[in-house]
Parts: C-alpha cells; sequence; structure tokens
C-alpha cells in the first residue's frame, strides 16, 4: 500500500515548535508539511450555494442594562437583540485571536443553525442570547474538515496500528485538525495555543479558499461551524434578529475512557463476535 508523506508524529512536532519557537521560521521539514497540508486541502473543498444561511450569537444584551427612552427620561427602551454591526466582526482594536484568526484579523464566525450557534457562545440558564441570520452573497469554497467517517483511529495510534496506509493516514488527520478547531476555547488559554490552527488557517487561505467547514464540540450532533475569511462574502438578514431567553443547560457525563482502548475492544469484539 502507498506510505504517506509524513509520518503521524509530524503534526505534533509542529504544534510544539509553533508552541515554543514562534510561528514566522519553520525548519524546512515543517515548511513542506505545512505545504502539503495545503495541498491536501484543496481535495477537501465544499461548495456553498449563494443564498444559503448561517447563523450567528452573542450572549446578551443584560437585562440590567437597559438604556433611557431620550423621548420619555422616565422610561427605558425595550430589550432587542443586538444587530448590525453589534453582531458582526468587531473593529480591528477590538478582535481578540481565535482558533483561526490572529488578534485584530477579523473573521467571522458562523454556524450552520441557530442551536449550534447558540451553544457555542456557552450561554447560562437564564441568559439572553442574540441570534442573527447571515445569507452568502456568492458561492463559496471552503475547505471541509469534518467527515461522516465512523471509528476513524486516532492520529497519535497509527505508528501502532501495523502498517500505515495513505487512506488511513488521510481519514485520521484530518480528524485530527478537525478536533483543534473544533476544541472549545477556554479563558485559561494563551494566544500561544492558537498558533498552529491559525496556521492552517492561513495554510488554507493561501490555497484560494474562502472558509473552513469545522464540527462543533459544543453541539456536535446536529451542525457545524463556519469560519469565513472575508465578512464581505455574507450579508446581514435585517429582519432576522432576534433574543432569545436561555430555559436550561444540560450535560451529559461517563466514566473517561482512553480512545485506544475504545479502539481495541471494538477490534477485539469484531475478532471474536
Amino acid at each position: 500500500m502507498k506510505k504517506c508523506a509524513f509520518d503521524p508524529w509530524t503534526l505534533w512536532h509542529l504544534k510544539d515548535y509553533l508552541s515554543s519557537n514562534g510561528r514566522y521560521r519553520l525548519p524546512k521539514n515543517l515548511e513542506q508539511f505545512v505545504e502539503h497540508i495545503g495541498q491536501l486541502s484543496t481535495k477537501r473543498r465544499k461548495i456553498l450555494k449563494k443564498g444559503t444561511s448561517f447563523f450567528r450569537a452573542r450572549i446578551g444584551p443584560h437585562p440590567t442594562k437597559r438604556q433611557i427612552n431620550p423621548k420619555d427620561r422616565n422610561t427605558l427602551l425595550p430589550i432587542k437583540s443586538y444587530s448590525g454591526d453589534e453582531i458582526k466582526v468587531p473593529p480591528f482594536d477590538k478582535i481578540k485571536a481565535g482558533r483561526a484568526n490572529a488578534k485584530g484579523i477579523g473573521f467571522l464566525y458562523l454556524a450552520s443553525n441557530e442551536k449550534t450557534a447558540i451553544a457555542e457562545t456557552r450561554p447560562w440558564k437564564g441568559s439572553l442570547v442574540s441570534l442573527v441570520r447571515f445569507n452568502l452573497m456568492k458561492d463559496l469554497s471552503v475547505v471541509s474538515l469534518t467527515s461522516k467517517s465512523k471509528n476513524v483511529i486516532p492520529l497519535f495510534w497509527l505508528p501502532f496500528s501495523g502498517g500505515i496506509n495513505q487512506c488511513q493516514y488521510v481519514k485520521s488527520f484530518w480528524a485530527q485538525i478537525d478536533a483543534d478547531f473544533a476544541e472549545p476555547i477556554s479563558p485559561e488559554d494563551s494566544e500561544i495555543d492558537y498558533i498552529p490552527t491559525q496556521i492552517l488557517a492561513e495554510i488554507f487561505r493561501e490555497y484560494r479558499a474562502d472558509g473552513i467547514i469545522y464540527k462543533s464540540a459544543m453541539q456536535n450532533t446536529t451542525g457545524y461551524n463556519l469560519v469565513l475569511f472575508d465578512e464581505g462574502s455574507v450579508a446581514q438578514d435585517l429582519n432576522s434578529p432576534k433574543l432569545v431567553k436561555i430555559k436550561g443547560v444540560s450535560y451529559k457525563s461517563e466514566p473517561y475512557e482512553h480512545p485506544t482502548l475504545k479502539i481495541l475492544k471494538n477490534a477485539l469484539k469484531g475478532m471474536y463476535s
């Protein structure tokens, strides 16, 4: 079988290097690896048709921060959903680093449906969330990191799986990148933690992608996320803004089991069933 161009550890070597040495000068082997990712990404393109709707959510406004009605100083203005500039990409000086964008670079993060958009804001019970629909102004070619394949072997387990072929590598490789983009941002994260996925976003953009589709770790059963490199490729539906109140938040849990152990169990089950 055809062997993969890079071993499965190369992605971790890249992450480790970027996290400890910066993003501007890569060793030749890692520079070639990033270029290889760009080339592979052209085979994972998906066309999003003009007019397709996506959603963006933002927590707020807070019910206690109501403004005084200028026409009647004794009354307060009604609470309305954020819309227009309030829910677009923030101004340059207020753009924080994200999974795909460096600080000050304005990418637009959207979701494929309302439920996913709301979940991505990680709201709490009783909070208000503003929700707006955006429509594509033209056909877009985006890199799709998501896959319908199930039981994909984790990338780090491939060296121990008895030989790596190109098909296995590609599936596991993109599944890992998808997971990296989907990983929720924590207040404890440093901007350095975002550099690996930011580099990947840059190489996708360099290969003329309009954006990236990746799974939602917050609501991964019903939708996906979309980050667009150009906010001008969508138009806000001015009639769509609405305000919703979160009635409750539910979490499910189970004892932790390492992914490789699950795969081994499934493999043994298949051998003896």
